[in-house]
């Protein structure tokens, strides 16, 4: 279905006219789903799915990227993906909005008509859109299909099947005894050639269309052909529009055969149905721009090759000449690099990681580093069976790949987190203690989400550090620090293990240079430690020559140790006798990366970096603080219901790191209790630690009441009188065991 020109103005009209201070829920509903439909309707050019770059040098494709212009296309999908959103801002509001909401249906509104100068634009490129709107679209049309439904539904009440034929009757009628004021509307006369519009071929079809099917009878087929004949050169001659240039559309033949094919396959007839939005493609969502800079954030290790390159989208790898591309990419001379959905969906770019190296290949996805995987030409066939094996071990390179640092999008992200556990903390109470504990493990599963952003400590700079601290600080407030089976997942640093496990290098280098650095020892190994060569005093002048040679007679790849990162290999694709090492990439294996990763909470809070621990070591005066809130704990969630002894014993316990919901001196392990780590204490705010304070206790095993009386103490609280009354609760029972021993001696 296309669109209609008027109605398309009509709306268009419609969304400028909104006020923002006034606009209501489902008004902005309606047009925000009619401007997805008009632009989903559109008959846009598609994008070439093959794009040569004219470029030679790195600067040639900096300029490119920088220079791109989206494609009709990409602007459809850009304008959908906002529209997308303003839809889901739409629907957070509630049916009945009152004014407190009004602010976000305003924004949302001014974000609406901001879209219409673009929408306006997409629209003049339209090729299958229609000039004007068909009789039952019209302001007429609608009018009498609405009487037309009221008798139907008078006479037969909601029977669809008898209603439909009473419908069609009275619309049949309308349409002839409204056809002069139709025309009118949609076609009103005029004598000026440039302002009388010129119909096309789709729509001399509709309008013929819609003549015959009011006609009395259909059994006569050349009189019908005639009359619509007659009829669309009558409205010719009066000057409401002017035929297509179409060899006898003005005669009686060419209906006919056009009624007997239903006014379908009309010859010349352009279908451009199949420009209409049917999905986002890859180009969509990764423009030419974005596949540069993807392979730019690759990394200094894995460098575009500028060389005028060809970027192919492969969106249907179903199609056997698509699969060719995958199968031949670093066999032909051009400088490939594809694109092609992983399985998550996410595009994939795919390039030849070197022309010295067969069957190797860089992948990197958008806002990730890229990975080096090996994909063996084997002599597939059928060649969808290899496109197979090379998707599976793409997709795989493309899951394993680190995400880009990025720290303060990474703090940014943990701020948020931490906003939001504090308005849930805010918003819960003993009643909706699920909801307070279904909230938790959602901000855990955000908690774990980040983390692959942060690269383990003890390899990284000051400025992770700063992030890892954060993240530790955000699973203590919300008590995943203290869960043990959490696993949080980091990552290496840059152009660390961007090798697949699957391709390890076949032999281990050591130079072992003498303290005169004229000679050096090379010590050749197998990966599982077996010596193959030792090769004493070597001039050091001729070592890596030595080394490739030597180990090139036990496979075609290699590794050295990197001194900053001492886990894994540099490794190297050595040419035949070892003439020639070209660099591969890092390699590790996946049980030292999980090794090194996969970290608990405590474990990442005890990290060290630069020697020194991850969280620090707090001053003096910070000890001190810590521990007075430690002991004022009792007193803050107690109050004063607790006598002198029973509010030291709570607080002797609560130093010890466990907070007595109830204290029984007779009984003191049977008493409800949680236990509150010595971190909190440190790392916490005042205020978020008594949120964390008022989380234990909805989330434990106390009766409501209880829960409420110790929550709204610690909302009305302070830690300064808090530890002021348990000091003095020490104070008394030591004075008052002082007097006792006295009166016994």
């Amino acid at each position: 279905m296309s669109i209609n020109k008027r109605n398309f103005a009509h709306l268009t009209s419609r969304i400028n006219l909104l006020d923002p201070s006034s606009t209501s829920r489902r008004e902005l509903l309606l047009l925000t789903n009619a401007a997805i439909t008009d632009l989903e309707q559109m008959s846009l050019p598609e994008d070439d799915r093959r794009v040569a770059l004219n470029t030679q040098s790195d600067d040639d494709v900096t300029r490119l990227a920088l220079e791109a212009e989206n494609t009709l296309s990409q602007w459809r999908h850009s304008l959908r993906e906002t529209y997308m959103a303003l839809l889901d801002r739409i629907t957070t509001i509630p049916f009945q909005s009152g004014p407190e909401h009004q602010s976000e249906l305003a924004k949302v509104t001014q974000s609406l008509q901001s879209s219409i100068v673009l929408l306006k634009d997409l629209a003049a490129e339209d090729r299958g859109s229609i000039y004007f709107q068909p009789f039952k679209e019209s302001d007429i049309g609608r009018k009498k299909l609405a009487k037309a439904i009221r008798s139907a539904h008078e006479q037969v009440g909601n029977n669809i099947s008898e209603a439909r034929p009473i419908i069609d009757a009275e619309m049949t009628l309308a349409y002839r005894e409204n056809l002069d004021k139709y025309l009118d509307e949609q076609f009103p006369v005029t004598h000026d050639d440039e302002l009388r519009p010129t119909l096309n071929h789709k729509e001399a079809l509709i309008l013929a269309h819609e003549f015959y099917d009011t006609m009395d009878s259909h059994s006569d087929l050349p009189d019908c052909a005639t009359r619509i004949a007659a009829f669309v050169c009558e409205c010719q001659n009066a000057q409401r529009f002017n035929l297509p240039a179409i060899e006898g559309i003005a005669t009686a033949p060419y209906w006919e055969q056009r009624i007997v094919e239903n006014f379908e396959n009309a010859p010349l007839l352009e279908d451009y149905d199949h420009l209409m939005f049917r999905g986002s493609t890859l180009q969509d969502e990764l423009p030419v721009d974005g596949v540069l800079r993807t392979l730019d954030n690759a990394g200094r290790a894995m460098p575009l090759n500028p060389a005028n390159p060809v970027i192919y989208y492969l969106d249907d790898l179903d199609d056997p000449e698509i699969c060719q591309r995958l199968i031949e990419l670093g066999q032909t001379d051009e400088n490939c690099i594809l694109v092609i959905r992983g399985h998550d969906g996410t595009p994939i770019t795919v390039t030849n990681h070197s022309p010295d190296i067969p069957d190797t290949f860089r992948v990197v996805c958008p806002n990730h580093a890229g990975m080096v995987v090996r994909c063996p030409n084997n002599g597939f066939d059928p060649v969808a069976a290899g496109t197979t094996d090379r998707l599976d071990a793409i997709n795989k390179a493309a899951q394993m790949a680190p995400r880009l640092i990025d720290y303060q999008a990474t703090e940014e992200a943990l701020e948020r987190i931490s906003e939001k556990w504090r308005s849930l903390v805010a918003n819960s109470t003993p009643s909706n203690s699920e909801k307070l504990s279904q909230g938790i493990e959602a901000l855990t599963k955000e908690l774990q989400s980040v983390s692959p952003g942060i690269i383990v400590p003890e390899y990284s700079a000051d400025a992770n550090a700063g992030a890892a601290q954060q993240l530790v600080d955000a699973l203590i407030r919300t008590g995943a620090y203290e869960n043990s089976g959490i696993s949080l997942e980091m990552r290496l640093p840059n152009g660390a293990g961007t090798v697949m496990d699957a391709e390890p290098p076949h032999t281990c280098i050591t130079f072992h240079t003498k303290e005169d650095r004229a000679t050096t020892d090379i010590e050749i190994k197998s990966l599982s430690g077996k010596q193959l060569h030792y090769l004493p005093n070597i001039s050091t002048h001729e070592a890596n020559e030595v080394a490739r040679k030597a180990a090139s007679e036990h496979g075609n790849r290699t590794g050295i140790k990197n001194n900053y990162f001492p886990h894994g290999f540099m490794t190297f694709h050595l040419t035949e006798g070892g003439e020639q090492a070209h660099s591969i990439g890092h390699w590790i294996s996946d049980e030292d990366r999980k090794a090194l990763t996969e970290k608990t909470p405590t474990q990442l809070a005890h990290s060290k970096v630069k020697g020194e621990p991850l969280l620090g070591a707090p001053d003096r005066d910070a000890q001190q603080q810590a521990i007075h809130k430690m002991g004022g704990t009792a007193a803050m969630i107690h109050g004063s219901t607790l006598d002198d002894f029973d509010l030291a014993l709570a607080g002797e316990m609560a130093l010890s790191g466990v907070v007595m919901l109830e204290v029984d001196a007779e009984d003191q392990f049977g008493c409800l209790k949680f236990n509150m780590r010595e971190e909190a204490y440190y790392r916490l705010s005042n205020e978020d630690l008594k949120r964390h304070l008022q989380q234990k206790i909805v989330l434990s095993d106390a009766g409501e009441k209880l829960q409420e009386q110790m929550c709204s103490r610690i909302g009305e609280g302070h830690w300064s009188s808090a530890i002021s009354d348990m000091d003095r609760a020490f104070e008394e029972v030591e004075l008052s065991q002082s007097e006792s021993s006295m009166r016994v001696s």
